[in-house]
């Protein structure tokens, strides 16, 4: 079939490309990016060769499209699980080591250092002397 202009393709492709995509992708917008990216591909095709089947090389467009975006999705959201782990991590240790910090037992020798020395500051001044 010839297409006369990229507005043909998009009035006879769209809508169902664009819920066969979204079946799969479950975004619209990323529905949409896949599906328009697909159709000026085909169109960039048709102008160069021609189509025997417009159908399924349009198909074949949609699916490798839509199975990059989801690989993609699915390396996101493992490496958002990774980052999510490690941040977990963290704050698990960082919890512990507080909970685990007694003031009374880091500090008991240095107050009991403070308390029981004399503090004093004027006594080696000269009466009358403000420094």
């Amino acid at each position: 079939m010839k297409y006369n202009n990229f507005s043909d393709i998009y009035r006879n492709y769209y809508k169902n490309s664009f819920l066969f995509v979204k079946s799969y992708v479950q975004d619209d917008m990323a529905a949409e990016d896949i599906v328009s990216e697909a159709l000026i591909s085909f169109w960039q095709t048709h102008k160069k060769e021609t189509i025997e089947s417009p159908k399924a090389l349009l198909l074949t467009i949609l699916r490798n499209n839509s199975l990059n975006y989801l690989k993609h999705q699915e390396r996101k959201q493992l490496a958002m699980e990774n980052i999510s782990s490690h941040m977990s991590r963290d704050l698990y240790y960082r919890i512990t080591s507080l909970e685990a910090c007694d003031p009374q037992e880091i500090f008991s020798a240095e107050i009991s250092e403070i308390v029981e020395k004399p503090c004093n500051p004027c006594r080696n001044k000269p009466a009358g002397s403000l420094r």
